[in-house]
């Protein structure tokens, strides 16, 4: 597993928990039982999807296996009418009551399970929320700086290279004001430098057709989570009170309890190994993907999004990517012509204020010096938002699944 996290200067691999690798080892096969040669998350796949639909079935077919041995029973005892010597009950109803409290501490730990699934969908949530955050604010940055030197910077020196500068005053010499149109020429080709530079960074992160947008994941997981989580504990709620049920006619020895009891039991029997189905079937599939998280994440990210394989390559390896940052190039590229729009608009700024007189100069002149400081800004937070540590705590977080409570599935996330 490659995935890796960096903090405070240390570099940590992500390793998948005990029940990530435990559940993962569960055999996948195929409707002839002939197991998977590649038995990573594969969900676009069939043969996966089959994989675990045969997996999810064995709790399904226990369930079809205890009703045909409870048909039996019933049969022999309703063809049992010879038999009717009275026996003493007290051994079963003491095994009736010691069940019903070890179903009920089962069901305890249902509880405790369902409040740590929702406990860790939160957390889910809420570092899915924050990657999204991180990657619009990418996006939005680099939008951004280009409207800064296009609307800003680049239109402010239009108005004063197409005006003003062109009309020499008698407060300077004629090499002064040539020095001031060539500093102008200067900035406005280190602006299509540095707006070349950005368009190949926006293209990288942000294809127009498909933006990266992963905010719609946090919101259909709460949504499913309202419903899931009250309904759980909604149906472990009655099921405890079935026990206490079956408590309650087993100490007083009530027929009629008994058989209340034994009506609810069958249906809550063959409705829990249903549930038994979809958990397990959950809990496998998440430790596939926990198991070995990158081949997957990647191929989404290139197929849905678009990027390249050197982006996703960048977020997905880092710190342990050997190659350069694929930004490297082009934020060195836009700081160097950052760094001359900004040492050239001090010096138009300078010249302009000898030669012409502020209310000629006015407002654009201030417009275009409050602009290229701007864009030393937008620069440094590109240069720091653009690198793969911040936004790979994040994802690893939402990636590294415990998978270490019961059935494997109570916390999706660290």
């Amino acid at each position: 597993m490659s995935l890796t996290s960096s903090g405070s200067h240390q570099q940590k691999e992500y390793h998948p928990s005990l029940w990530s690798i435990l559940l993962h080892q569960v055999p996948h096969v195929n409707i002839t039982f002939h197991r998977l040669a590649d038995e990573n998350f594969k969900p676009d796949s069939e043969l996966y999807l089959e994989s675990l639909g045969i997996i999810g079935s064995v709790p399904a077919a226990w369930l079809i296996f205890t009703l045909i041995i409870l048909l039996i029973y019933l049969l022999t005892r309703c063809c049992d009418t010879k038999n009717n010597k009275k026996r003493k009950s007290r051994p079963i109803r003491c095994c009736l009551s010691f069940f019903s409290l070890v179903c009920c501490s089962a069901l305890a730990g249902g509880f405790y399970g369902n409040h740590q699934l929702h406990a860790g969908t939160e957390h889910f949530n809420t570092a899915m929320t924050n990657m999204d955050r991180l990657i619009q604010t990418a996006q939005n940055q680099v939008k951004t700086f280009n409207d800064v030197l296009q609307k800003e910077v680049d239109q402010n020196l239009n108005r004063l290279y197409d005006g003003v500068f062109h009309k020499e005053t008698s407060q300077a010499s004629s090499d002064q004001h040539h020095e001031l149109l060539e500093h102008s020429d200067f900035i406005f080709y280190n602006v299509t430098d540095g707006l070349k530079a950005m368009d190949t960074i926006r293209f990288q992160i942000r294809d127009p057709k498909t933006p990266v947008v992963i905010k719609g994941i946090p919101l259909k997981v709460a949504e499913l989570e309202r419903l899931r989580w009250p309904v759980t504990m909604a149906l472990l709620g009655v099921f405890s009170l079935f026990c206490l049920l079956l408590f309650i006619g087993a100490i007083v020895h009530s027929r009629a309890t008994l058989i209340v009891f034994s009506v609810c039991g069958l249906f809550s029997i063959i409705l829990l190994w249903l549930l038994a189905s979809i958990y397990v079937t959950m809990a496998v599939a998440l430790a596939d993907f926990c198991y070995r998280p990158t081949p997957w994440v990647q191929r989404a990210l290139n197929g849905t999004f678009n990027l390249t394989e050197d982006v996703s390559n960048y977020y997905l390896r880092c710190p342990q990517y050997n190659k350069q940052s694929p930004f490297t190039a082009s934020l060195e590229e836009s700081n160097r012509a950052i760094l001359n729009i900004d040492a050239s608009v001090k010096k138009v700024v300078s010249l302009a204020k000898n030669q012409y007189s502020s209310t000629k100069l006015e407002p654009a002149l201030k417009n275009l010096e409050n602009a290229s400081a701007r864009t030393l800004i937008l620069q440094e937070d590109m240069q720091r938002d653009l690198k793969c540590d911040s936004l790979l705590q994040i994802l690893q977080r939402c990636v590294e699944c415990c998978l270490r409570d019961t059935w494997g599935v109570e916390s999706l996330c660290s």
